[in-house]
């Protein structure tokens, strides 16, 4: 069975890749403008150290590894599914959802990962990995196991909010604006991805950890990166989060597809 999604997939990246090799000039505009606006970023944070010396412990160097982090789950987000789900809502109404449960393969599965953003890993590899880097240089204190397990922890984070992103998508069978409630939900609060989790009241904090687990996006692996806090700890969260947004999301498809009618009746 694993083989078989895999050849799938293999040939969704193929068609994706074709797709890329006609558009390049898009590639080239999301490139500038994804460049200008992670220089602007960096402007704006140098500014703002230079008035002060910290913001609740947290110094410039860590400020770019947090964006870096919200930064890297926004692009592999966007490449790997969200593009995809934005779009159930479209096939839907045209019917193209018809075809995909006539196709012997998940419809969640084709439903995620149909196609491939190849132009957002290039602009991803251009924009975050060098600021990923430059926020490693201005740690006083870094190993490579650190990087590592950070590195994990924002994995199982993007794992959880694909899950989630999944069972909010499922409303599209009952609702015909759900691209605004995706925005809402998942979208707008992730811009707090740039911040760290700890200026905010408490109880907010427990909301962006266990409700709307944002914070293992950004600040949970840089507060790994940091020293702060172990990541074994984290995995255990995530994996429990993980089991609970899964079964949410198979339990809103089961309720959506139940609910579907076909387009062509």
């Amino acid at each position: 069975m694993i083989k078989k999604y895999l050849k799938i997939y293999q040939r969704a990246i193929k068609n994706s890749l074709m797709t890329f090799l006609v558009h390049r000039f898009n590639l080239a505009m999301s490139g500038v403008a994804n460049i200008i606006w992670t220089v602007a970023q960096l402007i704006s944070l140098r500014y703002l150290f230079l008035k002060i010396p910290a913001i609740q412990g947290w110094n410039f160097g860590d400020l770019v590894l947090l964006l870096s982090f919200g930064q890297a789950y926004f692009y592999l987000s966007w490449i790997f599914y969200d593009m995809n789900l934005q779009q159930l809502p479209i096939k839907i109404i045209r019917g193209d959802l018809d075809k995909m449960l006539l196709k012997p393969v998940n419809v969640k599965f084709l439903a995620s990962f149909e196609k491939i953003a190849i132009p957002q890993i290039l602009v991803m590899i251009s924009t975050v990995t060098p600021l990923f880097i430059y926020g490693l240089r201005l740690q006083t204190s870094l190993t490579i196991t650190d990087c590592f397990f950070a590195l994990i922890v924002l994995g199982l984070g993007i794992i959880n909010f694909y899950f989630i992103s999944l069972g909010i998508t499922a409303l599209a069978f009952f609702i015909g604006d759900v691209e605004s409630i995706r925005f809402f939900v998942l979208h707008t609060p992730t811009n707090l991805n740039r911040v760290p989790l700890n200026i905010f009241p408490q109880l907010l904090q427990y909301a962006l950890t266990f409700i709307l687990p944002i914070a293992f996006l950004a600040f949970y692996p840089t507060m790994v990166i940091k020293g702060r806090l172990s990541p074994f700890t984290l995995f255990s969260i995530e994996l429990g989060l993980i089991y609970l947004s899964y079964f949410f999301s198979r339990w809103m498809w089961q309720i959506g597809l139940k609910n579907y009618t076909s387009a062509s009746k």
